[in-house]
């Protein structure tokens, strides 16, 4: 049980934490890209309301307002 404790078990958890390590990264990453493409549509949705609000062709589901506001 001793050695196993000292020389086992320190292996086994480097091993699993630099694996780990790495998926935890690329699923941050990957989960940064879909937000920041989620912020993007949002803001050009809300810039193309407010065009379109501007030229009186209002009326649709979402105003500018509440797209600006699913982009924050």
């Amino acid at each position: 049980m001793a050695f196993a404790i000292t020389n086992l078990a320190p292996a086994h958890a480097d091993e699993v934490r630099g694996r780990r390590l790495s998926e935890i990264a690329k699923v941050e990453s990957e989960v940064t890209a879909r937000l920041k493409k989620e912020i993007n549509y949002w803001d050009h949705r809300a810039e193309d309301l407010k065009a379109q609000e501007r030229a009186g062709k209002a009326g649709g589901r979402i105003n500018a307002g509440q797209a600006n506001k699913q982009g924050q």
